[in-house]
């Protein structure tokens, strides 16, 4: 992401929210239930890369139950 104000290899709450494609509020939510993991940084969250990363590659941001597969 070049050209932008990131923190090196972290991201903050609104750039988290852009990318996961959810409302920041929601990502405070995420850290607060200790689903992602986070720092506060003189007064604001931030989010190593790579638990971003890895993060991202399992979270599904449609809330509800998911359905199962029918097995007929």
């Amino acid at each position: 992401m070049a050209g932008n104000d990131r923190l090196g290899n972290y991201y903050d709450i609104v750039e988290a929210a852009a990318e996961l494609k959810i409302h920041p509020q929601s990502v405070r939510r995420l850290i607060k239930k200790g689903d992602l993991a986070a720092t506060l940084f003189a007064g604001k969250y931030i989010i190593e890369e790579d638990e971003m990363r890895s993060f991202s590659q399992n979270y599904d941001p449609k809330p509800g139950r998911k359905r199962k597969p029918k097995l007929f």
